[in-house]
This record gives C-alpha cells, structure tokens and sequence, in this order.
C-alpha cells in the first residue's frame, strides 16, 4: 500500500519500543504500511533515502492507533480554535438522546463551543438512542460516518448495566467502536456514564464505569468523566443527586449543561478554578480575538501587558470553568485619557458598564463585574459595546480575578 503515514524527525522508535535497525539512529525518518490483514510494518530512512524494515512489536497495532487518534483529536481542536469547520458527533444512549429534559447536552456544547471559540463553524450532531446498549451501538456504528464527523463522543452503559451485557461483552463493544472510528479517521473521545440511584442498578454500574476507564487508558483516549465529576459535585455539596438527576437515572436540563460544560473543559484543557485566581489575559492561550494590539509594556509605564480595545479589533472573548458554588469576578483594566466606557459581557448577557476614563493614568484598577455560579462561563467585550455617554474610543483588557 506504500508509505502511507510519515512522523517525521522524532524519537518514534522510543515510543513503540521497537528495534531500529543496524546503523539507524534517532532522529531518522520513521514511516510505517498496512497489508491487506491492517497489520502494520515499520520502516526507517536516513539522509540517503534508503529503508530497511524495523524489527515487528506485537504491541505496535495498538501504539500506532493511540498516536493515530492523538493526532486526530490534534487537528480537530486545531480547526475548533481557529474558526474552520468541524463536526462533532455525540453517540450513545438516552442521555444523549436528552430523555428527562427539553435540551440536550449536544444542543449546548454547540452554542456554548461555538460562543467561546468565536467559531460558528463547529456543529455538534445528537445520535443519542433511548434503551440503546453498546451491542446496538457496534451495530449502528454507521449511522456515525454517515455524518463524516470530525470527533466523537461514545457514550454507553447504562442500558448495559440494566440489561445484564457481560463486562467482556461491554468491554469488546466499546473497543471495537472505538478502533472503527480510529481506523476511518474519526478522534474517538469517551464519556463515562452519570451516576445513577436506582438501588439495584446503582451498584451495577460502577463496573461499567470502570471499563470505559480501562479502555481509555489502554487506548490513551480523552476521557470525560462524567460520573466522576457528578459524585465529586455531590460530595462537596456543590448540587444534590435530586436536582440535577431528577428520576434517579436521566440528567435534566441543569444536568445536562454541566455534562455539555465539563465535555468542553476537557476538550479545551480549561483550568477549573476551586481557589481566588488571576487570569492575565496578556498572550493567554485561552483568549479568543481578533485584536491585533496584544500590547506589551515592555517600559513598564502601566505596569500590565494588556489587550486594546477597540482599535485593533471587534470582539475579545475570555473562557473560564467555576469548580465551586459560586464566584465573585473582578475585571483588572488601566483608566486612560483616551478610554470609553464599555459594557462587560459574561455569557452573552451585559453585567456591567466598566468606565475606562481617567484624566490622569490610573493603574491596577480592579471592578467588581458579576458573581456566577459553577460550571463554564466566558467574559465577552465587543467593539459595539461601546456605551453612547462614552467621550473616548479605546478600552484596555489586563486580567480576570475570581475569589
């Protein structure tokens, strides 16, 4: 089949654990071909084009689909974050259906992905099946590439806990889901299942749990914990079972937003916050804008690096996860001749009018903008927030403050 894959001048080889041949070192180009039975072959060239064959490893199937996905998820956040199109695709049972409630998770990790990125380009495709254990899931496997996503999020086993699937069952299910979208150039991100309360199948689904976790690390897969997250929120009071889990089985609404939020956190590396933090904003790899000025006070005449607004750019967007009940925000700018009064967004909605106008520099000046609840936020200044009594044009973005 030829060379199909290339990785480049990296130390591969230590990776797979495989034997280089005679006279190979690191650094060597490393490519590797499938036959016809997807058995792969290693080989390895240096600067005068040659190849030889690297010894097999047994274990070199499953290395090269973990670096196969990782590479996968790579480029498919890549295209999140920088505005082209990407389409995930959420398969599982009824709670991704959305049973028990009026808004899917999938319906709100696409606005609320698309709000955080600046990237109307994302789409989030529901194929959640009420009663669907992962036997119905290997089935229907198709009806995933039949969307040809980019991503998806596989979550079973509720159903498989309630109908009796064996482990081994479960465990074979799941794999194989994931090494077919693997193998047809899907990024495979596994979710676990929320806790439940019915007393007989409670119990029951720990082991199923368990499983995705194995299957995860084996596969060194993303794994979104839900199950974990829920129980750590319960535990530390932060919500009872009963309001996010109103039947003892489905997630509501409420539930269902902090699964879409946690999914999103995961993906995006989001810090979660549980203590007082300062977020500069000053070549934050989370900032998403499209100003031009990132300003950097090298003379330390303000004594912060900051973003301008709105001369540079249109729009300045600031995600962040609350780990706790709740949050009290405070927006760091420097007051200015030249500075307008804005408004300050968080999630979409106007919070507060933030007056930037000093006749004289002032520094470090620190406003009280809102307090939020747990769960994924996102602070937005937009060129035409702009208020009408402002005199002056600019506004300067320095950092966010949680307490």
């Amino acid at each position: 089949m030829g060379l199909k894959q290339y990785f480049g001048d990296i130390l591969l080889h230590k990776i797979l654990k495989v034997n280089l041949p005679t006279g190979r070192v690191a650094g060597d180009h490393l490519y590797f071909t499938k036959d016809s039975n997807s058995k792969y072959s290693m080989y390895v060239t240096d600067q005068d084009g040659s190849l030889k064959e690297c010894t097999y490893n047994s274990e070199l199937d499953d290395k090269i689909n973990i670096l196969n996905n990782k590479n996968l998820l790579a480029k498919a956040l890549l295209k999140i974050n920088t505005g082209q199109m990407c389409k995930i695709c959420c398969y599982g049972d009824s709670v991704t259906h959305g049973y028990n409630a009026t808004t899917p998770y999938t319906t709100v990790l696409q606005e609320k992905y698309r709000k955080i990125t600046h990237n109307d380009n994302i789409t989030v495709v529901n194929c959640g099946h009420d009663n669907w254990t992962s036997n119905n899931g290997l089935i229907g496997i198709d009806e995933v590439m039949e969307h040809s996503p980019e991503v998806c999020i596989l979550m079973f086993g509720i159903n498989d806990a309630n109908t009796n699937i064996s482990l081994d069952t479960y465990y074979s299910n799941v794999s194989k889901m994931c090494d077919i979208l693997n193998g047809l150039g899907v990024a495979v991100i596994l979710m676990t299942s929320n806790p439940i309360f019915k007393l007989n199948l409670s119990f029951k689904l720990k082991a199923y749990v368990d499983c995705i976790r194995e299957i995860a690390l084996k596969k060194s897969l993303c794994l979104i914990d839900i199950n974990e997250i829920f129980n750590d929120l319960f535990m530390r009071k932060i919500a009872i079972p009963l309001a996010l889990i109103p039947d003892e089985i489905h997630p509501n609404n409420l539930g269902l937003s902090y699964i879409a939020d946690n999914a999103i956190a995961t993906m995006q590396s989001l810090l979660k916050v549980r203590e007082a933090s300062y977020f500069a904003f000053y070549n934050n790899s989370d900032v998403k804008t499209d100003i031009t000025n990132n300003y950097s006070d090298t003379g330390m005449t303000c004594l912060k690096n900051y973003y301008y607004m709105p001369s540079y750019g249109t729009y300045f967007v600031f995600p962040f996860f609350i780990d706790k009940l709740t949050s009290i925000l405070s927006l760091e700018t420097l007051k200015f001749t030249n500075c307008a009064s804005y408004n300050v967004r968080i999630d979409g909605e106007i919070v507060k009018e933030v007056n930037g106008y000093s006749a004289n520099l002032t520094k470090n000046v620190q406003e009280q903008i809102a307090t939020v609840g747990y769960g994924l936020h996102f602070l937005e200044v937009l060129q035409n927030d702009k208020t009408t009594t402002s005199t002056g044009t600019n506004f300067h973005l320095c950092a966010l403050m949680t307490n």
